[in-house]
């Protein structure tokens, strides 16, 4: 399918320029949808921004974040210098939020399918569900993985938002979801009634504590993975104070950061998603830049 129509360009100002001739910024590798949309099919990686925040009950403002990552991400040095990505823009919303899911699993299911790897920027972490039904034509069997401090499972006959959307993956027809894992949740927030409903699925979830003693435990379910998801209210709040649900307790910024560089190395993941960063809570827009 033709996905352009489901996307409106960016504002130039987002992208940092070069300061010298030396400089070799991600910027530098990436082609924008700044009103002409690029030939994504040539790139290794696809950017999507999901500026949607409709499903956070009443914590609005995450729908700001993907631009305020971009403004990062793009003045960060590339890691080496045959980086092919592009960056296709922001989501143009929908009357419905059901009808942006199915767009989001539109883009999916067509950038996936071409082998490209897909990172989604959010917005609230809702959206992973679109990121789970773009999987449905694609395969049978989707390992996904959520680096999260909640398990997000409340029941989703009331609605799908950013506490329930994995109940709703949980129950989706038809069922292609083989293996599912929570890392990082913190247990004072998690209802034994979920804990439990985790367990009688067969599904896995490590403590916060657990992958402290040894963040490396993490690796083989990254490893694994078809798809990951990073709600950053994952960190403690004095590394991303800008997050829908700040704590004082959470993975560092390293460990994040190494939790994604596990996630980067793994040859099976095909889409990975960044959500729950509310830019008007952070400061000295850490919480972004750590995003980036």
């Amino acid at each position: 399918m033709d996905i352009e129509s489901l996307f409106r360009p960016l504002d130039t100002k987002l992208i940092q320029k070069r300061l010298t001739l030396d400089d070799h910024r991600i910027s530098d590798f990436t082609k924008f949808n700044h009103g002409e949309f690029p030939y994504w099919q040539g790139a290794d990686i696809v950017i999507v921004g999901c500026p949607e925040d409709r499903g956070a009950r009443g914590l609005t403002g995450s729908a700001m974040a993907p631009d305020q990552i971009r403004r990062h991400l793009y003045a960060l040095a590339a890691p080496k210098r045959d980086l092919k990505i592009v960056d296709l823009g922001n989501m143009v919303k929908a009357d419905r939020m059901i009808q942006y899911y199915d767009r989001i699993a539109d883009v999916v299911e067509e950038v996936v399918k071409a082998g490209k790897l897909l990172i989604f920027l959010g917005g609230s972490q809702d959206i992973v569900y679109g990121q789970y039904k773009g999987y449905q034509k694609l395969t049978d069997s989707v390992e996904y993985v959520c680096v999260d401090s909640q398990l997000d499972v409340e029941d989703s006959d009331f609605g799908i938002h950013h506490a329930s959307y994995n109940h709703k993956i949980f129950l989706h027809s038809p069922n292609y979801l083989s293996n599912f894992t929570n890392l990082g949740y913190q247990s004072y927030f998690v209802p034994l009634s979920q804990k439990v409903r985790l367990r009688n699925l067969y599904f896995q979830g490590l403590r916060l504590g657990e992958l402290r003693n040894n963040l490396r435990e993490a690796e083989p379910f990254l490893r694994n993975a078809s798809m990951v998801s990073f709600d950053m209210s994952a960190v403690r709040s004095g590394d991303a104070p800008g997050t829908a649900n700040p704590s004082p307790a959470g993975f560092t910024a390293e460990e994040i950061c190494q939790l994604a560089r596990y996630t980067g190395m793994s040859n099976r993941v095909s889409s990975v998603s960044v959500t729950e960063i509310l830019p008007m809570r952070d400061f000295n827009a850490q919480t972004t830049l750590l995003g980036a």
